[in-house]
């Protein structure tokens, strides 16, 4: 058998298009097969079952009471899973044979893939869910994949862990011991493949190879992401400041580098992508090799094939493909066609800080910035009022430990709270809308239920106090109850309504909402585009740095919340065609890496 040899950034040079054809025919599988596919099944089963929508406030009762959609759910999750083992497992094998100085073909890795999957058993799945939605994205020791995007936390729940130090503590030792059992079971999926022994030997195995080297496994991960970090880091800068030059020279010539630049920085930041896969895949295949010469001993040598002569010539055309493709992007991205002018939405009424928020204090300072709408949230009182605030509990605002919907509105609009160095009463609806119509500011109205409050009740108070009113100034309404979207369309169809989403699941839902307010982490195009389809309206929340600005406007989103409005709408100036196209292609590198996190 011929020596293994590591994998130096020279001798990933030297097989870059070995690397680059096998890694992107992975991408493309999961693109444009298994994540639409996916989607589709998923979709279809919610629709075919009659389900409108599924989110972690009804998945119980979708349990409950549509026992067999759930079970077609969880089946296509084990498929998902499946997917991802195959695809880590192809790109491993690819490293691997790379280490035996041979480049067999996309076919020949395909086949000895077949020839190595695990017997596949109750056991094996649920090892493989346990590794790849919980160890792999939270202890970040493996390369990532598209098909695990959905797993992390949103901004919003880690904003609300912040906020209590024994949910951050727990989320620390969350993370820490996510990595340290990532880290510990570092060869389980090679031991699968080259030593092909069941799960529970394999874990065993992994334990006990792995034990007293967490650290040297520890140092080398983070000496992988340093070196990407910087490597990175120094040809994003190159691009910037050799833009900058281009800047000053004629317009014609500055947009022409900046669409080279923007072709050349997304090769680069693939480049580095399949860098980092293959650094850390053969990490792993090291700490075989250390553990026992003879790992890689029951891998059989290929023989080499020559490249068809359709495929010498399909390759440089697709390449001329591509990069017609991605230029035409590049010059949509510098001449702002890819930013619709999205509506602009404070969150809370505030604008970085300038008052308490939900009170007509921060609502008249915001109002200068001129917003599309003002979202606000409202909540129904004891004595059946209702009044503006966001929080069921008076502590965070008030230092009160009350909750909101046990108290008169007398009772709560003379009480003082205070936020951003800023104090106020709490505000009814009654005067927070008068104000608002005032200004001729139009609002997105937040609707919350409370446990223990009855809905349909709720609804009619609502409707019957505030639904002309509201159609009138041309306010709409969203909820993160659906019962409540639902109550409102149907006894006021009149009336735009929108469902909140805290989750992306299984893409858009099938339900009677006007609009969906998405939390931006885990929105994609994907769900613009489908969304639009159904001629239904998609705003992004709630996004407070540039970056993700500008990630959610480039995808067609309808409409932007957020807590930095004034630096929301100084993103959409840069975006709409501006001549700063150094600054552009910063931030497109910078937007890319967060994607890729």
């Amino acid at each position: 058998m011929t020596g293994t040899k590591r994998t130096s950034i020279w001798r990933f040079l030297g097989a870059f298009w070995y690397f680059f054809k096998h890694y992107s025919f992975t991408a493309i599988i999961v693109y444009a097969i298994l994540i639409p596919v996916f989607s589709w099944l998923g979709a279809g089963i919610l629709r075919w079952s009659h389900i409108p929508y599924l989110s972690y406030t009804n998945a119980i009762s979708v349990a409950k009471d549509h026992p067999w959609a759930m079970v077609s759910l969880l089946l296509l999750l084990l498929l998902i899973v499946l997917a991802i083992y195959m695809q880590f497992a192809y790109l491993l094998l690819m490293v691997a044979y790379r280490r035996k100085d041979q480049r067999p073909t996309i076919r020949q890795l395909v086949a000895q893939l077949w020839h190595r999957l695990p017997r596949l058993s109750p056991g094996t799945f649920g090892f493989f869910l346990l590794y790849f939605l919980l160890i792999v994205p939270f202890g970040g020791s493996f390369i990532s994949t598209p098909l695990l995007a959905k797993v992390q936390i949103p901004d919003f729940i880690v904003e609300f862990i912040m906020t209590k130090p024994l949910l951050v503590a727990a989320l620390v030792l969350l993370y820490v011991g996510a990595f340290y059992f990532g880290n510990r079971l570092f060869l389980v999926i090679p031991m699968l493949m080259f030593e092909q022994q069941t799960v529970r030997r394999a874990v065993r195995a992994s334990w006990q190879r792995t034990w007293g080297r967490f650290w040297w496994i520890t140092l080398r991960i983070v000496g992988i992401i340093a070196s990407i970090s910087v490597l990175y880091g120094i040809m994003l800068g190159g691009f910037y400041f050799g833009q900058r030059w281009f800047d000053n020279q004629g317009h014609t010539t500055a947009l022409s580098a900046a669409i080279v630049n923007f072709n050349l920085l997304t090769l680069v930041n693939y480049t580095i992508s399949i860098l980092a896969t293959v650094w850390v895949l053969d990490l792993s295949l090291q700490l075989m090799k250390d553990y026992d010469v003879h790992a890689f001993d029951g891998l059989p040598d290929l023989p080499r094939v020559t490249a068809k002569p359709w495929w010498r010539v399909a390759v440089p055309v697709a390449f001329t493909v591509v990069a017609i493709v991605f230029a035409g992007y590049g010059y949509s991205y510098f001449a702002g066609l890819l930013v619709v002018n999205p509506q602009t939405l404070s969150h809370r009424g505030v604008d970085n800080g300038n008052g308490v928020q939900n009170t007509v204090q921060a609502l008249k300072e915001t109002h200068k910035q001129h917003p599309t709408y003002v979202e606000m949230d409202i909540q129904e009182t004891r004595d059946h009022k209702f009044v503006v605030m966001h929080d069921p509990n008076l502590s965070t605002l008030a230092g009160q430990n009350k909750k909101v919907d046990k108290q008169t509105l007398t009772g709560l609009t003379d009480t003082t709270i205070h936020e951003n160095g800023h104090q106020t009463k709490i505000d009814s609806l009654d005067d927070y809308l008068h104000a608002a119509q005032q200004m001729h500011q139009k609002l997105l109205v937040e609707i919350k239920l409370n446990a223990g409050q009855n809905r349909q009740e709720l609804v009619n108070r609502f409707i019957k106090r505030y639904g002309d009113s509201l159609l009138a100034h041309h306010d709409i309404i969203h909820s993160l109850d659906y019962g409540v979207v639902e109550q409102l369309k149907t006894q006021r169809p009149a009336l735009t309504v929108g469902y909140i989403l805290p989750f992306n699941f299984i893409g858009v839902p099938q339900t009677k909402a006007d609009f969906y307010t998405m939390e931006y982490t885990t929105l994609n195009d994907r769900f613009v585009s489908g969304a639009h389809r159904e001629h239904k309206k998609v705003f992004a929340w709630t996004v407070n740095n540039s970056d993700s600005m500008i990630k959610v406007m480039n995808m067609d989103a309808d409409g932007v919340i957020t807590d930095q409005l004034s630096t929301l709408k100084r993103q959409i100036r840069q975006q709409q065609g501006g001549r700063d196209y150094a600054t552009q292609l910063l931030q497109y590198g910078t937007q890319v890496i967060s994607d890729n996190q």
